[in-house]
């Protein structure tokens, strides 16, 4: 016998033998009160002491709860393929898919222009000058124009220096853009995030890349069926 139907059994049983002690005790006893008490006190204990001689079978609840999980996990992480060749950079396709760490610079570049495409207007890629400081430039939301240097240090692990600040700061000047941000796809040294700092230049590094560059990729895969 299960557990529930035990209890359910322990109650019907109780109940019964309830109205059975009332029917005892007014057929024989209505002039003692107190016999009442005593039937009713037998009748909620009689039940659960006779059912404890009944054995109780154990149920599989456990086990089928590890088997689900267990086949649940396969299905819960979508990881992200690499489709096509990572080098061909004609390809949306593969920068959208393509693991981070094989993208080149241009790749980079060319998939952080692809986001801010997507989130602001009047976008551009810049033509391969001698100053070398500004990659991507862009209108914001309040009309103003940010000029964006790319550096693509993923596996190198290099971090940005003071001189490439200094480059960025000249050239957002030679293409008059009133604001200018920094992205790398690793970190900055401290001298460097002290001059951006002082001459207003926003730093972001491989955690912003993630957060940002990399979660709208996902989706924008995902949107076009790719992954």
């Amino acid at each position: 016998m299960t557990k529930d139907v035990k209890k359910l059994l322990e109650q019907v049983l109780t109940f019964t033998f309830i109205i059975f002690s009332f029917y005892i005790w007014k057929t024989y006893f209505h002039d003692l009160w107190w016999m009442f008490f005593v039937l009713l006190i037998i009748a909620g204990t009689l039940p659960s002491m006779i059912l404890s001689f009944v054995p109780t079978k154990k149920t599989n609840k456990k086990t089928n709860r590890k088997s689900t999980t267990n086949k649940k996990k396969p299905s819960t992480a979508k990881k992200q393929t690499v489709t096509g060749n990572c080098n061909d950079r004609k390809s949306i396709d593969n920068l959208l898919t393509c693991d981070l760490k094989k993208l080149s610079g241009d790749d980079f570049e060319k998939l952080c222009y692809l986001y801010f495409k997507a989130h602001y207007k009047e976008v551009e890629q810049t033509k391969r000058t001698k100053d070398k400081g500004v990659d991507i430039i862009f209108k914001d939301k309040d009309g103003f124009k940010v000029a964006v240097q790319v550096k693509h240090r993923y596996v190198s692990k290099n971090n940005v220096t003071v001189r490439e600040i200094n480059e960025l700061n000249g050239a957002r000047r030679n293409h008059r853009c009133q604001k200018a941000l920094f992205i790398t796809s690793a970190g900055y040294t401290r001298d460097a995030l002290r001059l951006a700092d002082e001459q207003h230049i926003k730093t972001y590094g491989y955690e912003w890349v993630e957060n940002k560059i990399l979660k709208w990729r996902m989706k924008e895969a995902k949107r076009r069926k790719l992954i």
